[in-house]
């Protein structure tokens, strides 16, 4: 439990250090945009595949870029980068900063996809939507990582990622979701002829994401290209 606790208060210091003074504004449109959707799926008046988009879709691209967009830029502005850099192992330093914004999201994906799917009596298959998510939220922690450690500004950044995942979009935008009145499937894994694609959707995600995560390690290799 203590060390529950503990992980909890260094989750919100990597949040609060990531976000600054745009933490409860981040908090109030994350807020917003799951309310709605959680809302629209309790009432019954949406779709539960243009649910995903707003619980989803819509927090990881509006909120989960810009908020990591400041990654290192932050430690430029601070003049602490070429400590950051010296430092025993700067790789984890990195990752556990970007790592922190997108667990945040994979979980509040996970737990709002949890609510719709209880609320819609099972009506569509969970795990596909659940790997899907999942996947989504660690690409954007690797190409926001990837991107911050090749582009200074935060606004480069920014605009870098979102093109790098747009780019993707037949796999990262993919809904994994069927519309209302499919064909009845497992609540858990769905019909074949759905989940398939959905997985694989997955997989090139999950792929995508382990290259970037790859090359950016690579970066952190070579510290002085940065720096300069």
């Amino acid at each position: 439990m203590r060390a529950l606790r503990q992980f909890g208060r260094d989750l919100r210091s990597l949040l609060e250090l990531a976000l600054g003074s745009r933490f409860v504004l981040y908090a109030v449109v994350d807020l917003i945009l799951l309310g709605g959707g959680l809302l629209d799926s309790l009432a019954g008046g949406g779709e539960p595949s243009s649910i995903y988009v707003s619980v989803v879709v819509l927090p990881l691209l509006l909120l989960g870029v810009p908020a990591q967009a400041d990654l290192v830029a932050l430690e430029r502005r601070a003049g602490s980068l070429d400590l950051a850099l010296a430092i025993p192992d700067p790789q984890r330093y990195f990752i556990r900063r970007t790592g922190a914004v997108g667990l945040v999201l994979a979980l509040q994906s996970a737990l709002s996809l949890a609510a719709i799917w209880a609320a819609e009596a099972m009506q569509f298959p969970i795990l596909p939507a659940l790997l899907q998510a999942l996947a989504l939220a660690v690409l954007l922690s690797a190409v926001a990582l990837f991107w911050a450690l090749k582009v200074a500004s935060p606004g480069g950044v920014w605009f870098a990622s979102l093109v790098s995942i747009l780019a993707l979009f037949p796999w990262t935008l993919a809904n994994p979701i069927p519309a209302r009145g499919s064909e009845a499937s497992h609540p858990f894994v769905g019909s074949l002829a759905a989940t398939l694609p959905a997985l694989g959707n997955a997989l090139v995600v999950a792929i995508a994401a382990t290259l970037f995560y790859l090359y950016a390690r690579r970066r952190l290799a070579h510290p002085e290209r940065m720096l300069a």
